[in-house]
């Protein structure tokens, strides 16, 4: 299990590659529910608890949908666990790491270095979707972060259309 941990925190710092990983539906699953659950604790914008779980679910079941949908189009779709492993369990890594400027950002007036920071957070789970897309589709590097910007965009405007913005 050690690692496996290895591997996602090897991808999280783009070093690994999604093929790296095992093939298993029992670690695409944790992984799925270990983005969903920190998508949750994450979430600064929705107050109500239940709209936080559905949108915490939405979240990661319309990303895997969407890079499946991806997958499709080039061909590749017996990539889509490995690939979906390694984004979900970056996904933890980013929440993770994102958790004290959101706890800062909801207790504090925001300031200018909090918001860079959450941009710098924001850039680099693109440039870790890029580069596992990069290997996933096999597309240039340059593509592959123009289809996870898409992906990522088409994920977010479902979001806003499903659940509107919300404001605390």
């Amino acid at each position: 299990m050690l690692a496996v941990l290895k591997i996602f925190l090897d991808i999280s710092l783009l070093s690994g590659k999604p093929q790296d990983l095992p093939a298993s539906n029992t670690l695409l699953w944790l992984t799925a529910l270990s983005a969903a659950g920190t998508n949750y604790i994450a979430d600064g914008v929705h107050p109500d608890l239940f709209v936080r779980l559905l949108f915490a679910l939405a979240e990661t079941v319309l990303l895997g949908l969407v890079v499946w949908v991806a997958l499709v189009i080039r061909h590749y779709p017996e990539r889509w666990p490995q690939t979906m492993m390694a984004l979900y369990a970056s996904s933890v890594f980013v929440n993770i790491t994102t958790w004290p400027v959101i706890l800062w950002l909801t207790n504090a007036p925001a300031s200018d270095w909090l918001i860079i920071v959450g941009l710098a957070i924001t850039v680099w789970f693109i440039a870790i979707m890029a580069r596992v897309l990069h290997y996933a589709l096999t597309l240039p590097v340059a593509l592959s972060t123009l289809v996870s910007l898409a992906c990522l965009m088409t994920t977010g405007l479902i979001l806003i259309k499903l659940f509107g913005l919300t404001e605390n």
